[in-house]
């Protein structure tokens, strides 16, 4: 494959060479991964392999696979206008006639979707929380318990230089003695400071033992005696000391509380649940289980099946939104259905209450928006027709210039559009109609 890919004819250079640029600009111009590139050149090869089996041998010639990298390979420049809708506004209103055709023409498009009025309760270890039932001392006992938790370990910034041999350490360690510096030192062995930082580490972070055990009994910028470490002998120097923090229980007793609160409801919410439909198998209802729990009822008047009100706005924050909408158009009204599970291990229970069935809506409910849509649409066939007109003019031997300055409009170019790219500005369609025409060609 990369043999094929380097002797293709469209991704070489100046030189004639295989151009890796022109290979990713190649690519990139037809919207293609390389990786896509090469499975589909390895699916081409199996193919050519089987035709090749099955022909004797027989393949196209070089001049055949030369005019196909050409064919694709080849872009080209184009002279253009963009037509603003200011060409054609101001449009004026449009008569109740015409508009009454328009609506009823596009009736289905206003049309008023089926919308649902339901209830639903959420139980979830939150909604059934008391923090209130959270003593002192539990939290207390909670946080002696765990108060690593809250314990951000005393960090030592260490520097370790390594010797060969132990007298080599020795010899070292009795010139700090005589007054060289641990810099000097550095410097003698060849060393940066760089080379020599083990990092700012707790205790417990240092794999090696020795060096960790003499790194935390050391002072800050003192130097160590001679250690042998898991890679010779070193000394160490510890730079800075950052002392053990513990956040106080009056700074996270609020959040204890809540946790253990959590905790208490996780355990009892299934407790909570067969609570909830022992009561509605008395014969209370939705609302009255929910009061009885100290629950919320939430009630949504009107709901279509893409979560809409009638005023297009977006239900926000139902409790498993989709599967709730899917499951409440589902259901008939005024009836008890199975819950629905949350992420969070609790539940969703629901109720429809009515139904309003999808219907057409009259003209002048919907009047505001069907205006703005025929404007829009008035806009685009003018813009069209404008543009058939003056294409008209090019064939007929006007030139691109001329149009512009007689619109005040500046003619733009674009070099480089490629046959079989999406192009940003014109799309497939547009790539593809460029390439439908001559040098000179219009459209």
């Amino acid at each position: 494959l990369a043999e094929l890919t380097r002797e293709d004819p469209a991704f070489k250079g100046p030189g004639g060479q295989f151009d890796r640029r022109t290979f990713e600009y190649m690519l990139q111009q037809i919207g293609m991964r390389p990786e896509d590139y090469l499975k589909n050149r390895a699916q081409v090869a199996v193919r050519q392999q089987i035709v090749e089996a099955v022909s004797d041998g027989l393949k196209a010639p070089d001049t055949f696979f030369k005019a196909v990298a050409l064919y694709r390979g080849e872009d080209r420049t184009i002279d253009y206008l963009t037509l603003p809708k200011a060409l054609v506004e101001p449009i004026a209103a449009p008569s109740d006639s015409v508009l009454s055709a328009y609506f009823e023409a596009n009736k289905k498009t206003y049309a008023a979707p089926e919308y649902r009025k339901f209830s639903y309760v959420r139980l979830e270890p939150v909604d059934v929380m008391d923090t209130t039932a959270v003593t002192d001392s539990q939290v207390s006992d909670d946080y002696n318990k765990n108060k690593a938790r809250y314990t951000t370990p005393e960090l030592r910034t260490v520097e370790q230089l390594v010797f060969k041999t132990p007298d080599a350490a020795k010899a070292a360690l009795d010139s700090l003695k005589a007054g060289a510096t641990f810099d000097k030192l550095v410097t003698a062995e060849g060393k940066t400071p760089a080379d020599t930082l083990l990092g700012t580490l707790a205790k417990d972070k240092i794999a090696d033992k020795a060096v960790a055990d003499a790194a935390f009994s050391l002072s800050a910028n003192e130097v160590s005696q001679v250690v042998q470490g898991a890679f010779g002998p070193v000394l160490l120097r510890v730079t800075e000391i950052k002392p053990e923090v513990v956040k106080p229980l009056a700074e996270v007793s609020d959040q204890i509380r809540k946790d253990l609160a959590l905790g208490e409801a996780s355990r009892i919410l299934l407790d909570v649940r067969d609570n909830y439909d022992d009561t509605r198998a008395a014969g209370s209802s939705l609302a009255e289980a929910a009061a009885k729990l100290k629950l919320k009822v939430v009630t949504m008047d009107a709901i279509d099946r893409s979560g809409l009100r009638p005023d297009a706005s977006i239900v926000k924050d139902l409790p498993q939104s989709p599967e709730l909408i899917k499951a409440v158009f589902d259901a008939e009204p005024n009836t008890e259905n199975d819950a629905l599970t949350t992420a969070d291990n609790g539940f969703v229970f629901y109720e429809v209450a009515s139904i309003t069935p999808a219907r057409d809506r009259t003209l002048d409910e919907v009047r505001q928006k069907v205006v703005a849509d025929w404007t829009a649409a008035e806009i685009s066939k003018r813009l069209a027709a404008k543009a058939d007109e003056l294409e008209k003019r090019l064939k007929a031997g006007a030139t691109l210039d001329v149009i512009a300055s007689e619109l005040k409009l500046e003619k733009q170019t674009k070099r480089g559009v490629k046959r079989e790219a999406d192009d940003v500005d014109f799309g497939k369609e547009g790539a593809a109609a460029m390439f439908g025409v001559g040098e000179g060609g219009t459209g």
